[in-house]
């Protein structure tokens, strides 16, 4: 199974002592995933670099293009959601994409709960949503 990794949601999920996005984050939904041995491919909006918590760490990420930046002036959410399409892979976000619902049709239901651990220390965990694409 091809999973798209919505980066900034994920990163936006559960925010440091300073109110940014983290980089952990991202960096355990990615563990999860290949835990499961699930083929992803990491989608971020160009903000996030601007935004993050770990800024030289993620742009070492996004140089060796183990994270993929949207390009300026493109919706990422628009992006994740004709990538998954053309690809048949299910997204992983906690994003409903409501604002894309006529558009995009075949996101119809949520068919699984992934559960990512993303503080070791406290054993939080949560979900996000992985949706079926329908065609």
């Amino acid at each position: 199974m091809k999973v798209i990794v919505d980066a900034s949601n994920v990163a936006h999920f559960k925010k440091n002592e300073n109110s940014e996005p983290m980089l952990t984050n991202i960096i355990a939904a990615v563990e999860t995933l290949e835990a499961r041995d699930y083929e992803y491919e990491i989608i971020a909006d160009a903000s996030l670099a601007h935004d993050i918590d770990n800024k030289d760490d993620y742009n070492l990420l996004l140089e060796e293009k183990s994270i993929e930046e949207v390009p300026i002036g493109n919706n990422a959410d628009h992006f994740i959601l004709n990538l998954a399409e053309e690809e048949h892979a299910k997204i992983l976000s906690n994003d409903k994409f409501r604002d894309f619902k006529d558009e995009f049709l075949f996101l119809l239901m949520v068919i699984n709960l992934l559960w990512v651990k993303l503080n070791p220390l406290k054993k939080i965990k949560t979900f996000y949503n992985i949706f079926v694409m329908k065609f």
